[in-house]
């Protein structure tokens, strides 16, 4: 598990799929991928790890997670459906923005769920 320092708080940066684009992230959840329903598998399972190995990360306000995503459709559903699905609001999806040539926050609107976070 990675502990973050108080003094230098930021989010936790993570990419889904490392062989798609190069990110501005600490690490990725999964390597590559075959697109299709085994990508959504795989990722789901994936981002579940990540969130049992990481507690409190994008649950606490001190600890907020950005999920930066690449377009793979089946990944960026896995993940988001993993992150609703356990009740997870602290979290920030990041569109890379063609005219900016930055990424930036994709602002969703999405109601409460009432599953939990996978056991700790």
């Amino acid at each position: 598990m990675h502990e973050r320092p108080s003094a230098e708080w930021r989010p936790w940066r993570v990419g889904i799929i490392a062989s798609r684009h190069e990110m501005p992230v600490e690490e990725y959840l999964i390597e590559s991928v075959t697109p299709g329903q085994s990508a959504y598998d795989e990722i789901f399972t994936a981002i579940t790890h990540w969130l049992h190995a990481h507690p409190g990360v994008g649950q606490e306000a001190d600890k907020p997670l950005h999920i930066y995503y690449s377009g793979l459709t089946a990944a960026t559903l896995a993940v988001t459906d993993a992150l609703h699905n356990y009740g997870y609001r602290n979290v920030q999806l990041m569109r890379y923005d063609i005219v900016l040539q930055d990424y930036e926050p994709l602002h969703r609107h999405i109601g409460a769920c009432s599953l939990r976070a996978p056991a700790q």
